[in-house]
């Protein structure tokens, strides 16, 4: 029990926030970017949510914006450590609720990312690669925090592993398969970048977009 709560080195999971943030902050620009948030809440007039009373998905494109700037704001938050425990927990709680707006777009890795803010506000790891962590003192990271952020990945991806030992991801290889096969929805050109030799080997798609 005492090596449960005794002080670790906080560097590997300091990054892993900062990573964490840094990865919220550009999947928060791509759903904007994109229109994902656009065509998959604002738009329909119909929603099939989850039958939580007080989640109405916002109406206007003003709301929205708001909404996605708050979340952008609490990625920049806790990509730098700046009250990082708070900005996790508003990141959570305002993920949740675009997550809860629309069922039909639900993917897990959705679910993983509310987990992880939420344990990131629990943990609260930023005694470094944080502004601010070299004149404040704050409390170590505990053993547990880091085993608690393990076990939480650990477990996501072995059962994922595990739900994928099925004919049609084993012998079909679907559905990445199709996927792959897809239009991509971002292409390097759109941003007036060279298209890469590989580009057509990797995405079959381009080609018959282009």
């Amino acid at each position: 029990m005492r090596g449960f709560l005794s002080a670790v080195d906080a560097g590997p999971a300091c990054a892993f926030r900062a990573l964490f943030g840094a990865s919220m902050l550009l999947h928060v620009g791509r759903l904007h970017y994109l229109g994902m948030y656009r065509r998959s809440i604002v738009e329909p007039e119909f929603h099939f949510g989850y039958g939580v009373p007080f989640v109405v998905p916002p109406t206007s494109e003003s709301v929205a914006l708001v909404h996605l700037a708050s979340l952008a704001l609490a990625s920049i938050g806790i990509t730098l450590g700046i009250h990082s425990r708070g900005c996790c927990l508003v990141f959570a709680v305002l993920y949740a609720y675009f997550v809860l707006c629309e069922r039909t777009m639900f993917n897990n890795h959705y679910y993983l990312y509310i987990l992880l803010a939420l344990l990131l506000s629990l943990v609260g790891a930023d005694q470094t690669f944080a502004i601010g962590a070299a004149r404040q003192r704050r409390p170590p990271l505990l053993h547990w925090h880091t085993l608690l952020l393990r076990c939480q990945v650990c477990v996501v991806y072995m059962y994922a592993g595990v739900a994928k030992l099925n004919s049609d991801w084993v012998l079909h290889h679907e559905p990445m398969r199709t996927k792959v096969s897809e239009p991509p929805l971002w292409r390097p050109c759109d941003a007036g970048l060279p298209p890469g030799p590989a580009d057509a080997e990797m995405l079959p798609g381009t080609a018959v977009a282009g």
